[in-house]
């Protein structure tokens, strides 16, 4: 019996040829500068005398009279900290002096913090000179509420690394698929204002607060293929 000769079927592979995938990282930053809504104000009081006793009670008289003016203007509790007290003796440093190495006084230094609103900060450092305080040693501005802000600076600073990965997805033919990871970083630059001293020379001490930036930072891994 003759029988037939095997023959070979060709057959298509239903199989879709292999895509090459990735993941690229990309850095993105946004940035946004909005203007500050509170001022914190550091008042100090320095007092002297003869005997540590003596300047530590000339101090404590007239930052009381300062702390109760500010509360009387309807600062509450919650927005003055008391941030430094020194208690320290002045030396008599001339060689040539009788009482050379000698204590000659003792100086007593507090310091106040204030937090409040920016339209009333000239207005604060005035009521504080008056009530006894003699030194501010800064300003500085910030804002009640950061989260709205820092939530824009944060889409932004996404938007930026999505830009940078689909250019260097196009560059290598390849298409954006997805984030596989994210970090992000966020940071405020507050404006501060140098030492100062207290004059009642003008109607108002002027404050202007300026702006202030904040910077948001990513981190983005993207998938593609």
């Amino acid at each position: 019996m003759k029988t037939k000769p095997a023959t070979a079927k060709a057959t298509k592979s239903t199989k879709s040829p292999k895509t090459s995938k990735g993941t690229i990282a990309v850095m993105g930053q946004g940035e946004i500068k909005v203007r500050p809504d509170i001022a914190i104000l550091d008042l100090n009081v320095v007092t002297s005398a003869k005997t540590a006793q003596e300047a530590v009670q000339k101090n404590t008289e007239r930052m009381t009279a300062v702390i109760a003016t500010l509360k009387d203007m309807g600062i509450p509790s919650t927005d003055l900290q008391t941030v430094g007290y020194d208690v320290s003796p002045l030396f008599d440093n001339d060689e040539k002096s009788p009482t050379f190495g000698r204590i000659l006084e003792h100086r007593v230094s507090s310091q106040l913090r204030v937090r409040v609103d920016v339209e009333a900060a000239g207005q604060t450092i005035d009521a504080a000179i008056t009530a006894g305080a003699n030194m501010a040693s800064g300003i500085r501005f910030g804002l009640r509420d950061e989260m709205a802000p820092r939530a824009r600076a944060i889409k932004l600073a996404v938007r930026s690394a999505r830009r940078d990965a689909e250019a260097a997805a196009e560059a290598i033919s390849a298409t954006i698929q997805g984030a596989e990871t994210l970090e992000i970083n966020t940071m405020g630059n507050p404006y501060m204002m140098g030492a100062m001293a207290m004059s009642m020379e003008k109607d108002v001490t002027p404050v202007e607060p300026g702006t202030i930036n904040l910077t948001a930072n990513v981190r983005v891994v993207y998938r593609y293929s």
